[in-house]
Parts: C-alpha cells; structure tokens; sequence
C-alpha cells in the first residue's frame, strides 16, 4: 500500500538580486482613548439617582408614621383625657396592647421589606443589564397546556404554572408571585408572603384597637371649649378617622388574603379565569378545579410553616422552594 507523502511546507521564492522583506512587528496596543473611559456620571444623573433613593424610601416613612402617630396621640398627647374617661388602669391596658400589637407590625413590616421574595435559580433579571422590559419579553408558561405537569406523573408534585409562580416585575423573576405592594415597595412573593400577611392582620388589629381607645373620647372631645382642648379634640378626631379608614380596609384586605391561603391560590389565579380542567370529566365545565388545593391545613402550613406555634410570628420560612407544589389527585379522580 502506497503511503501519501506529506505535503510539503510552502517556500518563497525570491528573484536574483531581490532582497527578502523582513516580517512586519505586531503592532502595539493602541492606548484607550479618552471617550473608551467611563466618565463620571452627570449632574443629572446624580440628581435622578438621589430622587429615586429618596423615593424608594417614602413608604418606609409613611407606613412608620401612620404606625407611630396613632400610638404617640393614645399614649402621651391624649392620655389626660383617655384617664379621665376610662381610669388609670384602663388607660394602661389599652396603651400597652396598642404597643405591642405596634411593635408585632413594625417588625413584620421589617422582615417583609428586607425579606428577597425569592427567583427561580439561574435567572437573570432582565432589567440587570440596564434595559427596560416590556410585556414581549415575559415568556409564561401555563400548566394546562401541558399534560405531563397536570397529570401529577412527578410523584406528586407539579411545577407551577404562571399564575402559580413567575412573575415579572421591577427587574426580578419571582416565585410564586402574589401582588406588588406599593407600601412595602417590594414583590410579596413565595418566601415574604408570611411576614406580608402577618403585617396585614397585625395593622389591622392594631388599627381596631387604636379605634377602641380613641371612639370614647370623641364626645368629650367634642364638648371642649378652650383653645388648648381644641387641639386635642382635633387629634382625638383624627386618629379615630384614620384608624377607622384603615381597619376597614386592613380587616377586608386580611380576609380576601386569609382566602387565598386557605385555598392555595395567588391573587393572580383568584383574578383570572380558572385555567385547570379536568380532562376526563364528562361535562367539561363541570369540573374546574384548583389542583393545589390540599385542604385548608395543609394549605395554612405551605405558607405559614409546619410549627402552629410560630405561625403568629414572622420568623419562619414556608414549606417547599417555590418552584414545585404538591398536587390534590383527588380533584383528577374521574
């Protein structure tokens, strides 16, 4: 067998007389120029960054004043009218429980704030590169349209849907999304829902028994006649307009959460149409179901934790990752 040479190297040939070119040097790095340099951010720059630093911490402000206002009025500035009409002791008590149903929000207030609502690993926020985004960016899955998530072939456990977890919003992928929250200026998602719901029933507690304190002195308020007891009155009816305004709305908003916990929903799945169908029901518009749903028990420890006991507490994490759920096979049985 005849083995192919290899092929030779390529020569130069030059002519008689020509004198060979040397190799060219490399050319050295050009030096950066002066516009290849970050320059230092302008003045407006500057000044639309301090705005947003101060923005971003006006509900921080806000929910701290509406919190420490009432509590300042029914512990010091309307303490002499609150003992002449309830007593000492009555005036104790009262101030006491408004201070530590106080202190229980602030807190749950804190860990909400400072709580990450938690993303899905490995993915970048697409705002991180400094783009905004946009509603073709979002890309959502829904569990319906696959049968092998719906069927409950995983041993149980189903990964969730788009109403069930991702979420778009302010640059970050959540899980398990819940609502936005414009007071706490942050997603309320699958790891802050706890301490959000737990500040929810704690404000409004709080604002129930602020409204207590203050409904008896409106009408001795209201028969002051000096100039320093109109102060006072005008406080008295403020702080009783105020906490009555929020425990309205606090206990409805508790309610409308507590539902959803007892459920396993999202306020996303709660608003929009119940995409889950079971396929082999006979009527199709007979079984719609939630297939989350493990009884309002089981559904009570995915958000609050397995320890009933510390369930009043915003100090544990819930029960799972975020990314999968158990499912109820008995919503499937034909």
């Amino acid at each position: 067998m005849a083995i192919a040479a290899p092929p030779a190297a390529p020569t130069m040939t030059t002519t008689p007389g020509a004198a060979t070119r040397p190799p060219t040097p490399p050319h050295p790095p050009t030096p950066p120029s002066s516009r290849s340099i970050a320059s230092p951010p302008s003045l407006a720059a500057r000044v639309e960054a301090t705005f947003d630093s101060i923005a971003r911490r006006v509900p921080y402000v806000a929910v701290t004043v509406l919190i420490g206002w009432p509590l300042y009025a029914v512990a010091y500035a309307l303490r002499p009218l609150s003992i002449e009409v309830v007593g000492t002791a009555g005036h104790t008590a009262e101030t006491t429980i408004a201070a530590i149903l106080a202190a229980l929000a602030m807190f749950a207030y804190y860990r909400v704030v400072m709580t990450d609502p938690g993303s899905p690993p490995g993915v970048q926020p697409p705002g991180a590169l400094g783009r905004s985004v946009s509603a073709s960016d979002v890309v959502l899955h829904d569990m319906a349209a696959s049968p092998a998530s719906s069927s409950g072939d995983d041993g149980g456990r189903a990964d969730a849907d788009a109403g069930h977890w991702p979420h778009w919003m302010t640059g970050t992928r959540l899980t398990e999304c819940l609502c936005h929250c414009p007071w706490i200026n942050n997603c309320v998602g699958f790891y802050n829902y706890k301490h959000f719901l737990l500040f929810v029933f704690y404000t409004a507690l709080y604002s129930l028994t602020i409204l207590i304190c203050t409904a008896p002195l409106c009408l001795p308020a209201l028969q002051m006649s000096t100039d320093d007891e109109y102060a006072a009155a005008a406080q008295v009816l403020s702080v009783t307009l105020v906490a009555t305004l929020f425990g309205l709305i606090l206990v409805g908003f508790f309610a409308f959460h507590a539902s959803l916990v007892l459920r396993n929903m999202t306020t996303i799945e709660n608003m929009e149409e119940q995409r889950y169908a079971v396929a082999n029901a006979a009527d199709p518009n007979a079984r719609r179901v939630n297939p989350f749903d493990l009884g309002w028990r089981a559904n009570s420890v995915q958000v609050l934790g397995n320890r009933v006991a510390l369930w009043w507490v915003p100090v544990t994490s819930p029960v799972g990752d975020g990314l999968s759920f158990p499912i109820n096979h008995k919503m499937f049985a034909a």
